[in-house]
C-alpha cells in the first residue's frame, strides 16, 4: 500500500508540474501575442527622404568635439532597382566635420527603411578603417539564407572611422590626433549621434532600440 501510494503521489505531483507548466507556456506565449501587437512600424514617405538633402546638425547635437555635420546626399531607393535586396529605403550620406581645421571628416550613411521595426543597428568596421561601411549588406556573422537588418525593418549605419585610408593597413592616418582619436574610440559615437539626428528628421521620432555589431 505504501509502494502504490507512493507511485500516485509521484503521478499527482508529476501531473500538477505539468499543468503549472503548460499554464506558464501559455501565459508566455500570450503576453508574446499581446507585444506582437503592439509593436507597429513606422513609415516614412519618399518625400520626406528628400527633404534630409542638406541636413546640417549642429556640433550641440553630437556628445563629443565636432564642427557639426551635414547630410550631402539623401535619395529614395526602390525595391525593384537593380541590385537592390533591401526593400525600399531613404540612403544617406553625409559628414562629421572635425572640430580642428585640416583634420579629416568622418563619413556616415545611414539607411531609412521606408516601412521601420523602431530598431537601429550601427555596424563597425576592420582593421585600420579608411573605408565606408555602408551598412547595406548582412551583419557580421549572421546566418546564411536570412535578410539583411535593412530588409527586416532595422535602420543600418556605418562609417569610414574617421579618415579615408589606402586598400590594406595604412596607419598613415595616426599621424593626425583627431583622426587617430576617432578611429581609437570617438568615431562610434560620433556617427551614433549624427544618425539619430537623422532618425529624428526622418520619421520624427526616436528609437525604441539601439544595437551595435563589428569592430
Amino acid at each position: 500500500m505504501l509502494l502504490e501510494f507512493g507511485r500516485s503521489h509521484m503521478y499527482f505531483r508529476t501531473r500538477l508540474k505539468m499543468k503549472q507548466f503548460l499554464i506558464l507556456t501559455l501565459a508566455i506565449g500570450a503576453a508574446g501575442t499581446a507585444r506582437a501587437a503592439n509593436d507597429s512600424t513606422v513609415r516614412m514617405d519618399a518625400s520626406a527622404c528628400t527633404r534630409l538633402q542638406g541636413f546640417s546638425i549642429p556640433a550641440s547635437a553630437i556628445g563629443l568635439p565636432t564642427s557639426g555635420a551635414v547630410v550631402q546626399t539623401a535619395a529614395s531607393v526602390n525595391a525593384s532597382d537593380q541590385g537592390n535586396v533591401n526593400g525600399d529605403f531613404c540612403k544617406v550620406i553625409g559628414i562629421v566635420k572635425p572640430q580642428h581645421a585640416g583634420s579629416p571628416s568622418l563619413e556616415f550613411e545611414v539607411n531609412l527603411p521606408l516601412t521601420w521595426n523602431r530598431r537601429v543597428l550601427q555596424m563597425g568596421g576592420g582593421g585600420y578603417d579608411g573605408s565606408l561601411v555602408t551598412g547595406l549588406a548582412q551583419y557580421t556573422l549572421q546566418p546564411p539564407n536570412t535578410d539583411t537588418p535593412l530588409k527586416q525593418g532595422y535602420v543600418t549605419l556605418g562609417s569610414d572611422g574617421g579618415h579615408k585610408g589606402k586598400p590594406g593597413f595604412d596607419g598613415t592616418f595616426g599621424l593626425d590626433d583627431e583622426a587617430l582619436v576617432n578611429y581609437g574610440k570617438q568615431s562610434v559615437k560620433k556617427a551614433h549621434d549624427a544618425a539619430m539626428a537623422v532618425i529624428k528628421k526622418g520619421y520624427g521620432r526616436a528609437p525604441e532600440h539601439f544595437y551595435f555589431i563589428g569592430g
